[in-house]
């Protein structure tokens, strides 16, 4: 996730990787250079090897160290999201490289997919942790991307005459849909939990939710857009009120975050840029990605950042936030000139 060994990221999350591939995926598709493709056939090897090891929580678990070995310190741990993102991406890796790689999306992207799915059936109505590894209950955020997974996964399955465990794989479609109302009110609800409880509302692992799952039409039918909005003016005014120097729009993770203090977070106010870009409010999104641009002239970006002391601060070179930068700008390049 990051190269810093003070906070402890120099580790391999399943949910950061499967968002960088993300982007090395996307590239491979506009570019068919070799040399993504030599990076996908890595990652496909790697997360066989995952898949198979012996962790804690089994595919649950959200890190493993860089020689693929087992983490077994104590973490929050299981973590539900990482294997419908890994699974996104095997979909989209089977569609790419079927006619060319008929072998390697058969024998071994497929068994993969298979993995990540069987897990979201046995899983989806189980607590686990959230996107930042605090809360134990059930999350929005999760729940978006294991309903796109599995929406995918049944697209993917009409396209090639699969029948993988239809009936059960259709029947937790329409219980995430279900699901995923239970977060509505007056906006969007990011946490519920073990007995059920509200802890946590505005949370920018909301906004990051949609832009994770493309801006699903089904769940733009489920959530509207304008509940997103106002999450976003919410952390917005929260944050402009904590600095003297926020004129940017920029944002944490949530409300009173301890951690670090709880400053500007890159990935989050790149998600933020995202859903305004979407929603053609392009202005607020441009000020966004020019102000992360011009943090440091190496693009050196940390995990946060203090706008009022223009200090960066946690994790050094977090992968995560390139990954959010790079689908900032795909969309920022279909405003027109």
């Amino acid at each position: 996730a990051s190269p810093s060994y003070n906070p402890p990221y120099r580790y391999y999350w399943i949910r950061d990787g499967a968002l960088v591939y993300k982007c090395i995926i996307d590239n491979y598709i506009l570019t068919k250079d070799p040399s993504f493709l030599e990076l996908l056939v890595s990652y496909v090897e790697n997360e066989t090897k995952i898949q198979a090891s012996k962790t804690i929580s089994g595919l649950g678990e959200p890190k493993i160290n860089l020689d693929l070995s087992p983490f077994n310190g104590s973490w929050g741990r299981p973590q539900n999201d990482g294997p419908p993102l890994r699974g996104l991406n095997m979909i989209k890796l089977y569609n790419t490289l079927i006619e060319t790689y008929e072998s390697m999306s058969n024998k071994i992207i497929l068994p993969i997919i298979y993995k990540d799915i069987d897990y979201i059936i046995e899983n989806y109505d189980k607590p686990c942790y959230d996107l930042w590894e605090e809360n134990y209950g059930w999350h929005f955020y999760t729940r978006c991307v294991q309903f796109k997974c599995i929406k995918e996964f049944i697209n993917f399955s009409e396209k090639y005459n699969i029948n993988y465990k239809k009936d059960r794989v259709t029947t937790v479609y329409t219980e995430l849909q279900s699901k995923l109302k239970h977060h509505l009110d007056y906006s969007i609800i990011s946490s519920f939990g073990e007995t059920g409880e509200i802890i946590k509302k505005n949370d920018a692992s909301i906004i990051l939710a949609l832009c994770h799952t493309d801006y699903d039409a089904t769940l733009l039918e489920i959530v509207h857009i304008d509940k997103f909005i106002k999450v976003g003016e919410e952390l917005t005014l929260f944050f402009k009120n904590k600095y003297t120097n926020n004129h940017y729009n920029l944002i944490g993770r949530y409300e009173n975050d301890h951690y670090y203090t709880g400053h500007i977070w890159i990935i989050c106010s790149l998600a933020l840029a995202q859903l305004y870009l979407y929603n053609s409010y392009n202005k607020i999104g441009v000020e966004i990605i020019n102000y992360v641009l011009s943090i440091d002239s190496n693009l050196d970006l940390s995990e946060q950042y203090d706008v009022d002391n223009e200090q960066q601060l946690s994790a050094k070179n977090l992968s995560w936030n390139y990954s959010e930068l790079y689908f900032s700008y795909k969309l920022l390049s279909k405003i027109p000139v």
